[in-house]
């Protein structure tokens, strides 16, 4: 069979692609700095997922402030996510130190990845190799032709350690920055950590190619190569990036191939050594031999060129559109490639092209999205120097390749590998996404268990024309891919190996240790068992198993730990099985049985206290009577259960147990035995005494037991019952009667009888005396007689003199005779209250006038006094004119029509007044200032200050005062102020009112700031008091301007002068007010406008412009483009314009502050031109391609002149239509100058090689 390989070759200008062929779960990447001079963003990560779902997580283990981001990928799909926000810790920079932005990229399933510098001008992608970057050693390629354009621009080397502890050593070819050339320096990583070197030249020649970098741990290694400048070798004006992850030296080949992009003359392969003595070999010609780390440059002037090394090497192929450059890092073709490759166009590009490489045999066995029509085998032509063996096919604008589609392509019997090529003139991009291994074989197996029985199944990794060839123990052959052991056992142990190349392509063998296992010993034993008795199993094999039932019926349960059943049915039959939880589980059951219990029924009754009790047995006979309770040690007979030394009111536990038998268990059975007590005497009262007016009530005696009962007995005997009842009257008789009573259980025991007696005596005969009536204050005796001893009600003694309160009363004497019984009787007693006389309270006065105020109660009365005159004596309320400043007593005298009398006295204490005065009538205040008030007194002891307001007085006692008024007091804007005079007792007030006035009030407002240094605003002034007004304004505490006899509202005047402005002296026709907050005028920054465009000239055919905004100081965005066309609001953005011409692009930019400012650049649209010159020609007679010729449109005039290699003119012409036909000319390289003016007079300029073949 012969091996099949494709080659991918990946170059994309302006767009960006995902291709599924460099797959993996796992990614480490760096990512190189990128001059932002030159634009650096936006940054992107591009994945493409295959026919799986896919999560994928990105890190920076080294960082914990980067925050882990998330994408899902369904199948089939592609995601992008966009780094542009974290570029300051995602790039690779300062150089030489060390620093946290490894990137690890973790998937749930295959997929591939590539991180993008997507800027207009500037970018490249870098395909992530996953674990075919990873390595610890490493050469580093660059290419040595053209030089950076940028100082900032150096060529790169940027590491990532993916483990802690890494040690790395770096011996530069050429002087980094702070390092010199040929000098083995070394530096220590932990996972995620990067470091950064930076070639110390801009020149082409100076580039550290073949650096070697060594590490005891595996790392990934990025190179860049910024802004390099095409112009020198290309022409053109452009200056591109060049960047890519390369591969260790295990991963390096001896076999390469590269396809020709677009550039306007031939591309260069970069070919660095990884040992001596490197043998470089193309179309059978040794071009070069180096040594490790030396590089070769090798021309591709063709569509494609194979090449062959004597030892590994790494290749650096530099390509592009146009004059715009780019790179990526060559695969190895040698037994490498895949059959199943996805990718997708993401922009509609003026060149794309789909390149695809594969071994003779298989060009036709190709599918597009599944449909084997679209890439066919006449498609392919042979790559050169390969005698055949490898097709490629270069297929330009392929209509089934959509754009943002996925576009699969698989191969159903070679390995092969697919490039992509997009491009315009702005800018290229190139990256190879390509399978860098070798293939090998990976046995997986149908189980993660290998025990004995247990099926197997071996296979080894799905790869097209393998010969799989199995080994094993004991001779075991097998072919095929799959190997079925069926069930394995201990003889099938040992060690298999799985062989087979495809073609002369070695596939790497895998080996797989098989140690079968044997099964888990699963013994135990277990016993049958009662019903009720513990039966656990004893585990002999191995512990910490299972147990389970495997036949119950009924709702028997068992302990899984111990094999204990519950819920066992008497004479069931049970099966247990024990399941092992050991490496190789295994199992075991054994059957025991529930046996039946014998009978133990008895009866035996409860007894009173000292009665003979038997019992009686109705089931098994021959056992054992036991007390299994006993209080008070009774005594039993063990055969017939008779009890005896027991004590009343104790219950006994009696137990009956069967002998048992081999074929039953035995088995017991209990009954309670209460030993009745007799019951107490009835406890009652046993004399009951009454007199002769008293109730004879009915006898209640409670039994002491529940449901006992109570007998009445006329004799000792007990042979005369009266009633059973807890409720008796014994009949009414005067004299002694007596009755017996007993108490019986509810168990029928009676007790001993009680004596009750009943005794019914005479009463005496009592007499009170007369009724009494006497005013309130006489005594009054009371004695009665007929009794032994008296008892009035009230407390009254007999006999005993005693002087009641005013009423009416009826006194009750209570006697008794000799038998202890009462009667009693009754006597009236009337007192009449004396009028209750009330001149009033006592008070001081102020003055010598008074008018006295007593209550009559409609009684007769009069007044009695010294030293005073009273104006009505027998009128309780009359006035009074006193004779001294003292004190004076005033008495008032009353009598009711009992004639009973009483008086009430009051004493007046006359005292001199104080008089006062405050000095001000009204008082005027202002806001944030006190009150002063005065006020006078000829003979005041003491002063108080009190007010209608809230405020306060600082001295609250003195007449002379400062008033603290409030807020609501000057919202208010008037109160009253009080003053009050005391002379000791005396008081005497004054009243001022108080005027309070707010002050007044000054804001200024305008705007805060200028756009121009010449230009004014309007400064607004408003005022608030009083009139008339005055102020003053000033500026930087200056002055300016004066106000005066103004009316409160508003003033405006234009200011331009810098500074701080304020309002002070603010004074109104009361109060002084405060200055305004002071308002500071400055000059903003202006924005300043400024774009890039590119190009400033075009052409119809590419009427797309790119404008990138270099504005300061903007946050507002508005792009006219002179075509009539909508206004843009984007930073950056881009334009189509549909006809030729020259039109004015302008950018309105405006800032927070509303300053505003613009710029207007102009952009040339050519009419159609285009010119295709060809870069070889064969004049050997067969009419194809037989001269040399350039086509186009456009063009006005045309002049082209072609020399040998010394110099000599061969050919020129001035008409594009005259073709040069090689004739009397050599085979070689010719150079030619070409010079067109097009259609609207601007000149072009071309030179290059045409090669001329025979």
């Amino acid at each position: 069979m012969k091996k099949y390989f494709l080659f991918l070759f990946f170059l994309c200008c302006v767009s960006s692609l995902k291709i599924n062929a460099q797959t993996d779960t796992a990614f480490w990447f760096v990512a190189p700095e990128v001059w932002a001079g030159h634009s650096d963003n936006p940054i992107y990560l591009r994945f493409a997922s295959f026919d799986s779902p896919a999560t994928v997580s990105i890190s920076q283990p080294a960082n914990a402030g980067f925050p882990e981001q998330t994408v899902s990928l369904n199948a089939n799909d592609a995601q992008s996510i966009n780094l542009t926000n974290w570029l300051s810790i995602i790039e690779n920079k300062p150089v030489n130190q060390i620093l946290n932005y490894g990137i690890y990229i973790s998937s749930t399933v295959p997929i591939t990845a590539y991180y993008e510098e997507a800027s207009i001008n500037n970018p490249d992608l870098l395909s992530l190799k996953g674990k075919n970057a990873l390595g610890t050693e490493f050469y580093t390629p660059f290419q040595n032709l053209l030089n950076s354009y940028y100082s900032q621009s150096k060529a790169g080397i940027d590491i990532v350690a993916t483990e802690d502890n890494t040690t790395i050593e770096i011996t530069p070819t050429q002087n980094l920055i702070g390092y010199p050339a040929n000098t083995t320096f070394s530096i220590s990583l932990n996972k995620g950590q990067t470091y950064s070197l930076r070639s110390a030249s801009t020149l082409s020649f100076l580039r550290p190619s073949g650096t070697h970098i060594t590490s005891d741990k595996p790392i990934a290694v990025t190179i860049s190569d910024d802004s390099i400048f095409g112009q020198s070798y290309y022409g053109g004006n452009n200056y591109d990036l060049l960047a890519d992850q390369i591969i260790p030296v295990n991963k390096m080949g001896q076999e390469y191939i590269g396809i020709k992009g677009q550039l306007t003359l031939d591309d260069k392969i970069y070919i660095t050594a990884s040992e001596d003595n490197t043998t470089i070999t193309s179309g059978g010609n040794i071009l070069s031999t180096i040594n490790a780390g030396e590089t070769y440059e090798l021309s591709l002037p063709n569509n494609a060129i194979y090449f062959s090394t004597s030892s590994p090497v790494i290749a650096l192929h530099m390509t592009g559109y146009g004059s715009e450059v780019c790179g990526a890092i060559l695969p190895p073709i040698n037994c490498t490639g895949s059959q199943d490759v996805s990718f997708i166009r993401s922009l509609d590009n003026p060149f794309f092209k789909l390149n695809l490489l594969v071994k003779s045999g298989a060009e036709d066995d190709f599918s597009f999205n599944g449909n084997p029509n679209l890439i066919t085998a006449a498609d392919f032509s042979d790559v050169p120097n390969t005698n055949g063996e490898w097709k490629f096919a270069s297929i330009s604008n392929p209509t089934y390749v959509q754009i943002l589609q996925n576009s699969n392509i698989t191969n159903s019997t070679g390995f092969f590998h697919v490039g992509i090529i997009m491009g315009r003139e702005s800018s290229s991009r190139y990256g190879y996404f390509s399978n860098y291994n070798t293939f090998s074989h990976n046995i997986t197996s149908s189980t993660e268990s290998y025990c004995e029985g247990e099926t197997l199944v071996l296979s080894g990794e799905t790869l097209t024309n393998v010969n799989y060839s199995w080994e094993g123990p004991n001779g075991f052959t097998a072919t095929g891919n799959d190997y079925d052991f069926g069930s394995i056992s201990q003889a099938d142990s040992g060690i298999y190996v799985l062989t087979g190349d495809i073609g002369d392509c070695e596939v790497r063998s895998d080996t797989f240790h098989l140690s079968v296992i044997n099964l888990d010993d699963a013994s135990f034993s277990v016993e049958n068992f009662c019903q009720g008795s513990t039966n656990s199993a004893t585990i002999t094999g191995l512990e910490n198993g299972v147990f389970s039932l495997v036949n119950s019926s009924d709702a028997t349960t068992i302990n899984p730990v111990n094999g204990e059943l519950s819920n066992t049915t008497i004479g069931a039959d049970y099966q247990i099985m024990y399941q092992t939880n050991g490496d190789c589980p295994n199992s075991s059951t054994q059957n025991l049985s529930v046996l039946p219990f014998e009978d133990a029924s008895f009866t035996i009754d409860n007894f009173c206290y000292g009665s003979i009790n038997n019992a009686q047995i109705t089931g098994v006979t021959s056992g054992q009577f036991s007390l299994t309770n006993n209080p008070n040690g009774a005594l039993i007979n063990s055969f017939n259960g008779e009890l005896s030394n027991t004590t009343s009111g104790s219950i006994y536990t009696v137990e009956y147990t069967t002998p048992g038998s081999v074929s039953s268990c035995s088995s017991s059975s209990q009954q309670n035995v209460e030993v009745y007590p007799i019951p107490s005497n009835p406890n009652t009262t046993n004399l009951y005494e009454y007199c002769a007016d008293e109730t004879i009530n009915a006898i209640n005696i409670l039994p002491a037991e529940q449901n006992s009962t109570i007998q009445w007995y006329n004799d000792i005997a007990l042979s005369d019952l009266i009633v059973q009842s807890e409720v008796y009257q014994i009949p009414y008789s005067l004299g002694t009667t007596t009755v017996y009573i007993t108490e019986t259980s509810e168990n029928n025991c009676e007790s001993n009888p009680t004596t009750i007696s009943q005794i019914i005596n005479p009463l005496p005969n009592i007499y009170a005396g007369n009724d009494i009536a006497v005013c309130f204050g006489e005594s009054v005796t009371l004695n009665a007689s007929g009794g032994v001893n008296y008892f009035w009600n009230n407390g009254v003694q007999n006999n005993i003199p005693f002087t009641p309160e005013v009423g009416q009363y009826e006194f009750i004497v209570t006697a008794d005779n000799i038998n202890n019984c009462f009667n009693q009787d009754t006597v009236e007693v009337i007192i009449y209250a004396n009028p209750i006389a009330y001149a009033g309270t006592s008070t001081n006065v102020c003055g010598l006038e008074y008018q006295l105020q007593a209550n009559d109660n409609g009684n007769l009365g009069f007044w009695s006094s010294n030293n005073a005159t009273i104006s009505s004596v027998n009128s309780p309320t009359t006035d009074i004119i006193n004779d001294f400043y003292g004190l004076n007593n005033f008495t008032w005298t009353e009598t009711n029509s009992y004639g009973c009398e009483s008086n009430s006295s009051v004493n007046i204490n006359f005292l001199e007044q104080p008089n006062i005065n405050i000095l001000e009538d009204t008082t005027y205040g202002c806001e944030d200032e006190n009150v002063i008030v005065e006020g006078n007194s000829t003979n005041a002891s003491s002063y108080l200050w009190t007010t209608s307001g809230t405020g306060t007085f600082q001295n609250q006692n003195l007449p002379f005062t400062e008033y603290m008024f409030s807020d609501e007091d000057l919202n208010n804007l008037e109160i009253n102020l009080y003053l009050r005079a005391q002379l000791e007792d005396c008081y005497s007030s004054d009243t001022s009112l108080l005027i309070l006035n707010k002050k007044p009030e000054v804001n200024i407002f305008s705007d805060e700031f200028l756009c121009f240094a010449d230009s004014s605003i309007q400064l607004n002034i408003f005022t608030s008091g009083i009139s008339p007004l005055s102020y003053e304004l000033e500026l930087n505490n200056e002055t300016i301007l004066s106000y005066s006899d103004m009316s409160e509202g508003q003033e405006s005047l234009l200011i331009s002068d810098l500074g701080f402005y304020r309002i002070s002296n603010l004074k109104d026709a009361f109060c002084y007010g405060d200055n305004s907050e002071e308002f500071n005028l400055i000059l903003r920054n202006r924005p300043q406008a400024e774009f890039t465009l590119y190009p400033r000239e075009t052409s119809i055919n590419e009427p797309t412009v790119y404008v990138n905004d270099q504005s300061l100081f903007a946050n507002y965005y508005e792009w006219s483009f002179g075509d009539s066309s909508e206004l843009y609001n984007d930073i950056d953005t881009e334009h189509d314009y549909e006809n030729a011409g020259n039109y004015n692009i302008k950018l309105f930019v405006a800032n927070e502050f509303g300053c505003t400012d613009s710029i207007t650049k102009q952009v040339i649209v050519h009419p159609h031109f285009e010119l295709y010159i060809p870069d070889a020609f064969t004049p050997d007679g067969d009419r194809i391609n037989d001269t040399f010729g350039c086509k186009g449109y456009g063009i006005a005039t045309f002049t082209i002149s072609i020399v040998n290699r010394w110099g000599e003119l061969v050919f020129n012409s001035n008409e594009i239509e005259v073709e040069w036909d090689g004739k009397n000319a050599i085979n070689g390289v010719y150079a030619y100058r070409i010079d067109v003016i097009d259609m609207i007079g601007k000149s072009h300029f071309f030179k290059g090689e045409v090669s001329l073949l025979r």
